[in-house]
């Protein structure tokens, strides 16, 4: 079906809320493949696998590199010199899980609402099934900031509320999104 001139308008409402998620994943996803890299290669270089800079090194950091984000997590998964609780990597799979859920099947839902009724936006359905997803990337993204923030500084973070962080980029991802005039 083509689209309508009267199409987008709907289309334009999401397509905010739409770029604000598509950041944040690709935020999630780029930061956990990041820090799994540098505490698997620390490990590594710490239990004299290898010195840093060979040509195994180089080898390992490449392989890590062209892990997907599920290889990635599983990669922190099986390293048991990092020690990471079964809480934080069941996060980290959500966060995946919702980031792919966003990435692949988001958009045709939005397109199915055009289409399938002219008259309607987003429902509270799909407004909840984003929302949910919303807040297990920014979970999971809390983790690896942490993390990444803490490795790289030698410092402990002092931004340690989850609860506040989820809220504010929630706030940011949703702002766009009012609820009362979007969804009926």
């Amino acid at each position: 079906m083509w689209l309508r001139q009267e199409d987008f308008k709907k289309l334009n409402q999401y397509e905010a809320l739409y770029g604000k998620l598509l950041i944040l994943c690709q935020k999630y996803e780029k930061t956990c493949k990041e820090i799994v890299k540098w505490l698997n290669l620390a490990v590594s270089i710490d239990q004299k696998e290898f010195d840093f800079l060979s040509d195994e090194h180089m080898s390992y950091a490449e392989k890590l590199d062209k892990l997907f984000l599920a290889g990635s997590i599983n990669a922190l998964d099986k390293n048991l010199k990092l020690d990471v609780s079964e809480q934080d990597i069941n996060l980290l799979h959500r966060g995946r899980e919702s980031r792919n859920w966003i990435i692949h099947s988001s958009a045709d839902l939005v397109f199915n609402k055009v289409y399938s009724s002219r008259d309607l936006w987003i429902n509270a359905e799909l407004h909840n099934l984003i929302s949910g997803h919303l807040k297990n990337i920014i979970r999971a993204d809390f983790v690896v900031s942490t993390w990444s923030f803490e490795f790289h500084e030698k410092e402990l973070s002092s931004f340690n509320d989850i609860d506040k962080y989820t809220e504010m980029i929630s706030n940011w991802v949703l702002s766009d999104f009012n609820e009362e005039e979007d969804i009926r």
